[in-house]
């Protein structure tokens, strides 16, 4: 675990910011079309150090197609600690029928009441966690 300042800040090892990706569900997807930059809320599932997500036909789906290399974040606040991981890499839309089946079989289910009948997967080329504690701003010297 690499700290750089530990009252304040620290970097979260790989595996911390794995845990923080399992754990949760709710995170932000964000891809650009044509230069033009886009971020959803999306909810996922991580296994196998790779994210899941289902969707309709659309303007996400569509922009996926178009331009695969995509960031991710997720964050959590409890008590006084936060904490966010940042993964960027390549999603793809799942087109086998095994690989569909496997996403298929993951706890993924819309929360709103939509058809997302497309599986994509995110394979990671970068994940990074930090941790902050929080606490008032310091008194000027």
């Amino acid at each position: 675990m690499v700290t750089e300042n530990a009252d304040e800040m620290r970097i979260l090892s790989e595996d911390e910011a794995w845990a923080l990706l399992e754990e949760n569900s709710l995170g932000r997807l964000a891809f650009a079309v044509a230069g033009d930059p886009d971020i959803v809320p999306i909810n996922y599932c991580a296994s196998g150090r790779r994210l899941y997500f289902r969707t309709a036909g659309g303007s996400k789906l569509l922009g996926l197609t178009i331009n695969q290399s995509v960031a991710f974040e997720v964050d959590t606040i409890e008590d006084d600690v936060a904490r966010s991981v940042v993964l960027s890499g390549q999603a793809r839309k799942l087109e086998t029928s095994a690989e569909i089946e496997f996403a298929d079989s993951l706890p993924l289910r819309p929360w709103v009441p939509t058809l997302k009948y497309q599986y994509v997967e995110i394979e990671p080329d970068e994940v990074n966690g930090r941790q902050y504690h929080l606490g008032p701003e310091p008194e000027r010297d």
